[in-house]
């Protein structure tokens, strides 16, 4: 007791010295009571501030910066149709595929056009819609530029204007006249991209409409998302990781969660099935020895129709599995739309297009169920950048953890010091004593020997 009444009298502690020295009956009593109030009040706000650290909470700052050379994204158009229906009986040399048009059995008819995509891309048979058809006129940026020379030699790279005329600019025959009947919907899917990433149009994208001029306004948004433990996002260096994204042996593909969502997909199909979609790649340095899927094999066709339906309903769990990446771009989209062309213009745009002025009224129907216009730019050059950081850190913890035993216990890190120079004291006058009773017991078992 003498150790820890010589402490109190001395510590930086306040309250201590009055509930342990003070003379007054009435006194000693009350500051006692008030540093073990203060102490509890302490260890309960410490707790709190302890569960709020451990909770890992994030602020999200948002900045604008202006880039004066703004990179162009990528943009992905597929035509809604998946094959011209001209090309069904052309180059079928299938009795197989054949025989499933005539006849499809349990196949619905969703089933009998991928079987038959699947067949001809098996054979490298291109059934597609071509681009020399699709696009029609193109012009980025300053001037206009016909299709054979705008894809070999134009590369859409940087901007340095925003606003519609500075974006790129398209004119797209949807070709209606080759659409299967399972087809409801004419026009266009696009999707807008980084350069790193690969786009999946069949989950991502707008819808374009013949018959009409769409304006897409695009805004650069770089999302910043703070690592585990502050977040649930998948941080990746330029490396390929094959076990969260397969597209990464092509180049330019770098991680998203739709393209780790395929990856887990593939993988199952694998597993389950012992084959790839055709859909997707099939990299040889994953997949040794592994084939696409045999259009003509029922049974593969079936299995991996399975595996999709559980993909589709969440059951591979690659939902969970697959986290946004801590580093993205990703583009704020507006979308206008307007009638196109007008009618005092429909004749100008016939001999732009090609068509014979002489039979007006079926190139008028022809312009309005096939042809649109599509302008994609950007809105303005800046850049706004999102970004998620701790809002509570070991600085913060320490400043609230003093904060907190200085209010309650005018406690500082030096009265820490004091306590363990307390401790030290109290185990070195421990020691000491079971020292000195070992001594006093072994001097008193000599004095009682024979």
């Amino acid at each position: 007791m003498g150790l820890f009444q010589e402490f109190s009298e001395s510590t930086s502690m306040h309250g201590l010295q009055r509930a342990v020295s003070s003379e007054s009956k009435w006194k000693r009593p009350l500051w006692a009571a008030l540093v073990l109030a203060g102490a509890c009040l302490a260890t309960f706000n410490l707790s709190q501030t302890l569960k709020d650290f451990l909770h890992n909470p994030t602020t999200t700052q948002t900045s604008v910066h202006y880039n004066p050379d703004m990179e162009f994204p990528v943009i992905t158009i597929c035509n809604l149709n998946p094959f011209r229906s001209s090309l069904i009986n052309a180059v079928t040399d299938s009795d197989f595929i054949e025989n499933l048009w005539r006849n499809p059995g349990n196949f619905t008819y969703e089933d009998v056009v991928d079987l038959t995509w699947q067949y001809y891309k098996m054979k490298n048979v291109s059934v597609t819609h071509q681009l020399e058809a699709t696009v029609m006129t193109c012009k980025f940026g300053t001037g206009p530029r016909g299709y054979g020379k705008f894809l070999p030699s134009f590369n859409l790279k940087y901007t340095t204007k925003p606003g519609p005329s500075n974006g790129l600019i398209l004119e797209l025959n949807v070709q209606q006249s080759e659409y299967l009947s399972a087809t409801e919907s004419a026009g266009f899917k696009i999707a807008v991209r980084p350069r790193d990433t690969l786009a999946f149009p069949e989950d991502q994208g707008l819808i374009v409409m013949p018959g009409t001029n769409t304006n897409i306004g695009l805004k650069k948004v770089e999302m910043s998302r703070t690592p585990p433990p502050y977040s649930a996002c998948v941080e990746l260096t330029d490396e390929p990781n094959v076990e969260l994204n397969m597209f990464s042996f092509t180049e330019g593909t770098r991680y998203t969660a739709e393209a780790c969502r395929k990856t887990c997909y593939m993988r199952e199909l694998v597993r389950q099935c012992g084959c790839c979609d055709l859909h997707f790649i099939c990299p040889p340095e994953i997949y040794n020895n592994i084939s696409f899927c045999n259009a003509t094999n029922t049974d593969e066709f079936v299995c991996k129709k399975q595996v999709l339906k559980m993909f589709e309903k969440g059951e591979l769990d690659c939902l969970s599995r697959c986290l946004p990446p801590c580093e993205e771009v990703v583009y704020d989209v507006a979308l206008s739309t307007a009638i196109w062309p007008s009618n005092n213009a429909i004749p100008y745009k016939m001999t732009a297009l090609g068509f014979d002025q002489a039979n007006l009224n079926t190139a008028m129907s022809e312009m309005k169920r096939n042809f649109l216009r599509v302008a994609i730019f950007y809105e303005d050059l800046a850049v706004r950048r999102v970004e998620s950081r701790p809002s509570y850190d070991w600085n913060r913890l320490l400043s609230d953890i003093g904060g907190q035993l200085g209010l309650w216990l005018g406690f500082s890190i030096l009265t820490a010091m004091e306590w363990l120079e307390l401790a030290y004291d109290a185990g070195i006058r421990a020691t000491t004593r079971m020292s000195l009773g070992a001594q006093t017991t072994r001097a008193h078992g000599q004095e009682q020997g024979p």
